[in-house]
């Protein structure tokens, strides 16, 4: 790159090109290493809610194969940075999968049997008027660990580094919180 005069070496080009690209190889291997069980523990998680869901086939292939667009894409890559993106990529599709299953099991949720007056032979049935009621259900809201945590690298030396630690998890935690939620941290 600095020679004044590298027209002479131009014939080496092919064999630098093709050392450069083992080595770039070797990286993109290296980074998806690293990312692929992290993309496999967001799946397992996802996998493991919707397992426990009787409607679990019906969003199954869907959630399947949008996790296989991630692995394709750490396996095809070029970029180390679309490689390292990854990781961001997979925790925000687990938290969107968790929603969507959560959503899902809102929306199908079976309507509550009205009461049914007991039938007395000989006596007309008196058919009561019911009462409304409201089943009052918590609403799930899924919060990435990592988004409360942020990409921040904390340092704990002390038991008042945990406390103040602790003290911002809880913070993070209380914004997130609301009436009739229920936070899954994931």
């Amino acid at each position: 790159m600095k020679d004044s005069k590298p027209f002479g070496k131009i014939q080496r080009l092919p064999e630098l090109n093709k050392k450069f690209e083992e080595l770039h190889m070797g990286l993109l291997e290296k980074e998806a290493a690293i990312m692929d069980p992290l993309v496999h523990d967001d799946f397992l998680k996802v996998k493991e809610v919707l397992d426990t869901k009787s409607f679990a086939e019906v969003l199954r292939p869907r959630i399947n194969q949008r996790f296989d667009e991630i692995w394709e894409k750490l396996r095809t890559s070029s970029d180390i940075a679309a490689i390292k993106n990854i990781k961001l990529e997979s925790d925000t599709l687990k938290i969107k999968c968790l929603d969507e299953i959560d959503e899902y099991e809102r929306a199908h949720q079976p309507a509550p049997e009205p009461p049914v007056a007991p039938v007395v032979p000989g006596i007309e049935p008196i058919n009561p008027t019911p009462a409304p009621t409201k089943v009052k259900t918590k609403r799930r809201k899924n919060v990435s660990i990592s988004n409360v945590a942020g990409a921040r690298t904390y340092s704990i030396e002390t038991e008042q580094d945990i406390d103040k630690f602790l003290a911002e998890m809880k913070q993070k935690l209380m914004n997130e919180l609301e009436e009739d939620t229920i936070i899954t941290l994931s």
